[in-house]
């Protein structure tokens, strides 16, 4: 049995006429978010976990559908530009579903294992964005969307267009290895829960909890009238948040093995029919 999918599948793969058009891929590597609850130029650093396919439409274009796991957080305490007195933090677990066009430099013949060994792209899309901010308080998690900190009501999902750049870097016949960065436009300022510029008068919240969490300036030292007067520093409603994604993916070209497993098919099919 062993034998025959090794002999069946490089049969299958080289004689084949037609092109490939489906490619498997995977990938992990870094998120970072631009927005209210970091210092401008300022990286933050921490994880994403995508998976997808791609389907080849013409010899440098593919569609590009994918879902991502991806991680966002900050902190004022680590600002150098004077938010630190303003004391507010959010981390999120996000889920996005996305889709794109890819366009290659190079063409990708239909025998796509005579591809370049290096083929850099550009590509554009849309995707659909599941964020839900939290923050700690005295050691306990609390989801700030339902809490309205900020008086407002938003949702927990958002358009985004994801566009960028990446090489992929032929390894084997059947495996690429990509480098990719991925710049996501959001359509919300709440990604960190943060965006009016002025705070919520205390006495608007009937929930304690969401009146601590929507001015956490108290817990940073800072003057009570400073907390209680509106200011004009708690966010930039003017300005969208959005996160960049910096990814290492594996692609693999899958018809090649339902080839070989048609072609496996076939030769035990005659195998049984000599015995006989």
């Amino acid at each position: 049995m062993v034998m025959l999918i090794f002999e069946a599948f490089p049969q299958a793969y080289y004689n084949r006429k037609g092109g490939q058009k489906w490619v498997l891929q995977a990938g992990t590597g870094t998120a970072s978010y631009f927005g209210d609850v970091v210092d401008d130029y300022v990286l933050t650093i921490n994880g994403n976990f995508t998976a997808g396919a791609l389907y080849k439409v013409h010899n440098r274009i593919y569609l590009d559908g994918d879902i991502t796991w991806f991680r966002l957080a900050a902190e004022d305490v680590k600002s150098t530009e004077g938010k630190a007195l303003r004391g507010l933090s959010f981390f999120s677990n996000n889920y996005q579903l996305s889709t794109s066009v890819q366009v290659s430099l190079f063409e990708e013949p239909a025998r796509f294992y005579l591809r370049k060994f290096m083929n850099p792209y550009i590509f554009a899309g849309i995707a659909l964005l599941y964020y839900n901010p939290k923050a700690e308080y005295e050691g306990q998690t609390y989801a700030l969307r339902p809490l309205q900190t900020e008086g407002v009501s938003y949702s927990a999902f958002t358009a985004a267009i994801p566009m960028g750049i990446g090489v992929k870097i032929k390894v084997n016949a059947f495996f690429n290895v990509v480098l990719e960065g991925r710049f996501n436009y959001t359509f919300t300022d709440y990604l960190d829960d943060v965006s009016s510029g002025i705070y919520p008068d205390p006495s608007s919240f009937t929930d304690p909890i969401a009146m601590l969490l929507s001015d956490r300036s108290r817990e940073t030292g800072a003057d009570p009238i400073f907390s209680l007067e509106p200011r004009d520093v708690r966010g930039n409603p003017n300005k969208k948040d959005n996160y960049l994604l910096a990814l290492v993916k594996v692609q693999y070209y899958l018809s090649p093995f339902n080839d070989a497993y048609r072609a496996m098919k076939s030769r035990i099919k005659k195998n049984r029919r000599r015995r006989r």
